[in-house]
């Protein structure tokens, strides 16, 4: 009897090792820079191609090979993530791998095998409530992916698939997920429950109010957002607001007379962070100062970063930063207005 009582006391031990040792795994995965994925005239080209490489499709594991350092690209079905399972080279893989929207890119020597079940490896059985949805920018235009009801919901970018930086090209509202400026990335909705867990750990919200007069689209400007939800219709007509209201990089917008009381939290960088198995990695980063004359704006001296993060401002009163600095278009980080400001920068 006390044999069987000891042997069931081991297995719910395992079982809950293997659970924690998972939810480390999701939270100490590294990142992967986004830095060498494809661009849309590349996939243009490959597709064109495909009869030389062989398509890997969901739940295939398969060996993607860099040879003399070169960059090499194997063309596979990336929407359920790509896990490296693996490492057959001798030299390290970390670092010299990602995954776009078309396939598996490999360089510097990296040899490996892979499987396309990272979301799943690392949230499918912990996070029963969680769906993942790919939202896409072609030619640089705002693209929106309808996703149902999200109140309540946490939206986490968890892969950028492109090479343009997803960093205040992307946001929700109650129903939809846009991406912007080339950005194309895989999102995480994670929905609040307390049968699991979430609901009694739900942060608090900030408020403000909007108000839209007329059909003129009016703004909140208020930090980055990583959440907002409507709480109070303050119209007459309890739809005023359906579809006439959202954020984006610059705030809460209203329009058509739409008028409200919206809940918030400002922009967590983590929600930026992507990943893959290794915990004993260290984010390299390094500080730069940038300062725009003559309300120029100036180029800082940063090139194929992953991510910045404004530390602090040097121009202060007259000069503010808020709003004269970010990520242009080609990725290049800028200053503007003569804003003197201090950035960490991620490579």
């Amino acid at each position: 009897m006390n044999k069987f009582i000891t042997l069931i006391l081991l297995a719910l031990c395992f079982q809950v090792s293997a659970q924690t040792t998972n939810r480390q795994a999701a939270k100490q995965l590294e990142k992967m820079s986004p830095s060498m994925n494809s661009s849309e005239d590349d996939y243009n080209r490959f597709k064109g191609n495909k009869s030389k490489s062989t398509q890997y499709r969901r739940g295939d594991t398969f060996k993607c090979e860099s040879y003399n350092g070169q960059r090499q690209h194997c063309y596979a079905d990336t929407s359920g993530g790509i896990r490296l399972k693996r490492q057959i080279s001798y030299n390290n893989c970390r670092g010299n791998w990602g995954y776009d929207y078309y396939g598996v890119w490999v360089t510097n020597g990296c040899r490996a095998e892979f499987t396309t079940d990272r979301y799943q490896n690392h949230w499918g059985n912990d996070y029963r409530n969680d769906d993942f949805i790919r939202c896409e920018s072609y030619s640089m235009r705002r693209n929106s992916c309808q996703v149902g009801n999200l109140k309540n919901a946490k939206i986490t970018l968890i892969h950028q698939l492109s090479r343009y930086s997803c960093q205040g090209n992307w946001g929700h509202n109650n129903n939809e997920i846009w991406v912007a400026r080339g950005c194309k990335a895989d999102f995480r909705i994670s929905r609040y429950d307390n049968d699991y867990g979430y609901g009694g750990n739900q942060p608090d919200l900030q408020t403000i109010q909007c108000e839209s007069r007329g059909s003129y689209m009016e703004y909140c400007e208020v930090p980055e957002l990583e959440q907002v939800e409507i709480i109070e219709v303050l119209n007459r007509r309890g739809n005023a607001c359906r579809g006439n209201w959202g954020y984006d990089p610059r705030g809460i917008w209203v329009k058509n007379g739409c008028k409200a009381q919206f809940g918030f939290l400002a922009y967590q960088q983590e929600n930026y962070d992507d990943h893959y198995d290794d915990g004993n990695y260290q984010s390299r980063y390094f500080d730069i100062k940038c300062k725009s004359r003559s309300k120029q704006v100036k180029i800082c001296n940063a090139k194929n970063f992953e991510r910045v993060e404004f530390k602090r401002e040097i121009s202060k009163g007259k000069y503010p930063c808020k709003g004269n600095w970010g990520v242009n278009r080609f990725g290049e980080l800028f200053v503007k207005n003569n804003c003197y400001a201090e950035f960490r920068v991620w490579k």
